[in-house]
């Protein structure tokens, strides 16, 4: 049987680009990346994440959000540019 890996998680900070802490589906990536015998089902219970969305981060599957792209923009690249001038 494998031998469950565990991983020490704070999940306090809603921020985790501010904070500099991993969200906990990256900490769940990072582990199934370091243990091959660990499956997405307890790697989801170890980082209490929803399951199909760590199988759908996993196998590459994008955001909604990174999907949609440019599209959520309002104002193009080019205009943020020159505002910031």
């Amino acid at each position: 049987m494998a031998e469950l890996v565990e991983f020490e998680t704070d999940h306090s900070s809603s921020s985790s680009a501010v904070s500099g802490q991993l969200s906990p589906i990256s900490e769940a990536i990072d582990a199934l990346n370091l243990d091959p015998t660990l499956s997405l089902s307890k790697a989801a219970k170890m980082f209490r994440v929803c399951g199909q969305t760590l199988t759908n981060r996993y196998r590459g599957k994008s955001t909604i959000r990174k999907a949609a792209g440019i599209e959520n923009q309002r104002i193009t690249p080019k205009e943020e540019n020159e505002i910031e001038d």
